[in-house]
């Protein structure tokens, strides 16, 4: 499959499961049982054909890292204003969607004026930005963005 035949999620495996045992309980669409968000994330981007990432991690990309598949592609940018503009070029390049992996709302500003270029030339970016487990906050997260409306 390429990425231009997923046309939703609903092209994954789903299983249907009901909630409850009355009559007001409710029906939930999940992924089928024992699949990880690792494993489904790292489906998706085989099957979407993004298997070159590029990126400038931190600490909270560590679980997205950890055991990187050996098919996939991992480029370093030693910024993230850099690795935004690589992805651009490549993705201009090989007239594909790259993703792009950010550290935390931070970087997402680093790379935003390369994002507003990218933007501009129509070039197909896929933009994440990690952000802090929830067993990392103690109060309000260090590199959090109070409004990211702006990314979108």
């Amino acid at each position: 499959m390429q990425y231009q035949d997923v046309k939703s999620v609903s092209d994954f495996s789903w299983e249907t499961r009901k909630i409850g045992n009355d009559k007001s309980s409710t029906v939930k669409q999940t992924p089928a049982v024992g699949l990880t968000v690792y494993d489904a994330t790292y489906s998706l981007l085989r099957t979407l054909g993004l298997t070159t990432v590029f990126g400038n991690p931190g600490s909270t990309e560590q679980p997205f890292l950890k055991n990187f598949p050996t098919d996939f592609q991992y480029i370093l940018g030693l910024q993230e204003a850099s690795a935004v503009a690589m992805a651009d070029g490549f993705a201009q390049a090989t007239n594909k969607p790259v993703l792009v992996n950010l550290h935390t709302a931070a970087g997402t500003g680093n790379g935003l004026g390369n994002i507003m270029t990218a933007f501009l030339n129509k070039t197909p970016l896929i933009i994440t930005a990690g952000q802090q487990t929830r067993e990392m906050i103690l109060c309000e997260p260090m590199l959090r963005s109070v409004k990211l409306s702006y990314a979108r």
